[in-house]
């Protein structure tokens, strides 16, 4: 009997996983508490830095959802919710796991729907100064990438209503790539794709997001690419 092999990564077409999820649990009831491996940072971050480390060729690590989902409770494909919490007292829970995912080498991390009052008025995936606490105070120099922009729109949130300007305010934060999944139902002929990609056009041409930082951000989706292709 021919022993059972599992296909490589390669062979089943996956080069990047979105599943290391370094949320600290605010506890029972809290959204993300079936996926957080625990309510006590320092156990997070010791699972973190263990799945960090179980690498498969060819295949590249996300940490979410920065700065983290267990700071609130709620459900962010249905609102953006918001914590109180201080930056220090962040620094010392919710932001290790972070910093056991990025001392381990993580390639990508993902912004989420939520925002923290003592930093910053916009949910952390449109926020310079939550992408600038990520690169300059944790060390992160790997890939930025929004979770789905679709779950401000689902908010209903007046501000979130057009996904073209969304994408552009996530790219003016500072993220390198833009996650935005189509409703069929409310753009059956994915049209918006057009309307963003028009949107991203003019943001550069008008100035309001750099040349010089749609090139960072290209050097480093181009230097992941090419260290999966080689791995």
């Amino acid at each position: 009997m021919p022993a059972f092999r599992i296909p490589s990564s390669r062979s089943a077409g996956a080069n990047l996983n979105f599943g290391v999820v370094a949320d600290v649990s605010g506890g029972r009831g809290a959204y993300i508490h079936n996926r957080s491996f625990s309510t006590d940072p320092s156990i997070v971050s010791d699972h973190v830095a263990v799945a960090v480390g179980a690498r498969m060729e060819g295949v590249a690590q996300t940490l979410k959802h920065f700065p983290g989902h267990g700071l609130v409770f709620a459900d962010t494909h249905k609102e953006v919710p918001l914590s109180s919490i201080s930056l220090p007292e962040w620094r010392n829970t919710h932001a290790t796991p972070f910093v056991a995912g990025i001392s381990g080498g993580v390639e990508l991390v993902m912004m989420a729907h939520i925002r923290v009052s003592s930093v910053s008025k916009d949910p952390a995936s449109l926020s310079n100064e939550w992408v600038d606490i990520l690169r300059n105070e944790l060390g992160f120099e790997g890939v930025v990438v929004t979770d789905d922009l679709r779950l401000l729109q689902n908010s209903g949130e007046p501000a979130y209503e057009d996904p073209a300007a969304t994408v552009v305010a996530a790219l003016v934060a500072g993220n390198d790539v833009l996650l935005l999944a189509v409703d069929p139902s409310r753009s059956p002929g994915y049209s918006v794709y057009d309307d963003v990609l028009d949107a991203l056009v003019a943001s550069v041409e008008s100035g309001v997001v750099s040349l010089e930082q749609v090139e960072r951000s290209l050097e480093r989706v181009l230097a992941l690419r090419y260290q999966l292709r080689h791995s």
